[in-house]
């Protein structure tokens, strides 16, 4: 009931659902055990799942965050916190957030 499986080898996909962007839209959306921002758990359902938007990308940001994406599968300390930090970067502005929201 709470696993997902995506069919799919979409690592802009991936990119996309693990950013932090898509992480506080299900803090909002979904039931939470505890508090959601402080070590609780979110209650991860298929009815809020398919509703996580997923934006329309121009050829060069989907291949800059597969790029990234394959680049967090491989690294690993300060490296790997730099290229996450430049994944949700990149996937606030396919949002139209700014660095701040």
């Amino acid at each position: 009931m709470n696993a997902f499986i995506i069919p799919t080898d979409d690592l802009f996909l991936l990119g996309i659902l693990a950013s932090n962007v898509v992480w506080q839209y299900l803090k909002y959306v979904c039931a939470a055990l505890g508090d959601a921002s402080s070590g609780g758990r979110l209650l991860l359902k298929a009815e809020f799942m398919k509703e996580v938007p997923i934006p329309a990308a121009a050829s060069r940001d989907r291949t800059a965050i597969t790029q990234m994406v394959k680049d967090c599968l491989v690294c690993e300390g300060d490296k790997l916190t730099n290229i996450e930090k430049q994944l949700d970067q990149a996937v606030k502005s396919l949002y139209g957030l700014r660095k701040s929201e």
